[in-house]
This record gives C-alpha cells, structure tokens and sequence, in this order.
C-alpha cells in the first residue's frame, strides 16, 4: 500500500470512529454527553501536547503547530501569522467540513450538521489546559475559521 493510500485509510478509519463515537455518546447522554467527553478528550491531549514538547518551544507555538497540521492533514487551506501579543490560525477553507461532505456521501452517519461547535469547544479546552488558561478564541468565517492564540 502506497503511503497515500495508508494516510487517506488512517483518515477514513479515523473519521469513522469519530462519528460512531459522538452518535453513541449523544444517543445515550445527550449534549452533556458531548460536554463530558471533550472535557476528558481535551485533558489527555493536553497531556500527550506537554510530554512531547521541546525544551526549547513556547506553549503556543506548539499547540498551534498541533491543529495546524491536523487541519492540514485534511488538506485545509490555512496559515499561521503572528500579530504581536497573539498567534493567528487563517483557516481559509476547512478540509473538515470538506472531508465530512464526502464522508456522508460514503454513508458514514454525522451527528452534527456541521462539526464548528464541537471543534471550537475541544480546541479551546486543550489549549486552556495545556498552556494554564492563556486566551483562545475562534471566529467562523464562511468555510472557514480564524483562530486567535495567546502568545507566551
């Protein structure tokens, strides 16, 4: 199998899992299902983001680097500049919210219309984790998104 093939099955399977996941949680739990679960979901990746980070690598620096290969792993259009006290993620067009439109094509079931909420809630909560409360926010803009980080 070709390294392409292995990344778009990692994905596939991936995605997959996820949707089966958030319909198995809401079926049973509902929206504070949904809560609870990117509460812990965002605590272990907080902790996978500090056993991996480089002495030498700012809190921000490395979780921007994180999502902004995840989004580039879905072929997002996106680009990371930096604004004085802040990190700023252009997400210009979400690979995600591409991704999952073909993914419903294949018959794979979403429980959310569109995945925003759920992201910006998980995102935002490794980042307070991970970096002890530093601001995030994020601002829908069309297919996309604008992240703004806290810098260090």
């Amino acid at each position: 199998m070709l390294e392409a093939e292995k990344t778009e099955l990692w994905k596939r399977r991936f995605f997959e899992a996820q949707a089966a996941a958030e319909e198995f949680i809401t079926a049973r739990h509902g929206d504070d299902g949904i809560d609870d679960w990117i509460i812990e979901n965002a605590r272990i990746a907080a902790t996978l983001l500090a056993s991996e980070e480089p002495d030498d690598t700012r809190k921000t620096r490395h979780f921007s680097e994180r999502l902004l290969r995840q989004l580039k792993l879905y072929d997002s259009e996106i680009d990371r500049v930096e604004e004085g006290p802040e990190t700023v993620l252009v997400n210009r067009k979400c690979g995600i919210l591409q991704y999952r439109h073909s993914a419903e094509k294949r018959g794979v079931k979403l429980t959310f219309e569109k995945p925003c909420g759920y992201c910006r809630k998980l995102n935002s909560q490794i980042f307070h984790n991970y970096t002890r409360g530093k601001q995030i926010s994020c601002q829908l803009q069309g297919d996309g998104c604008v992240w703004r980080l806290q810098n260090d």
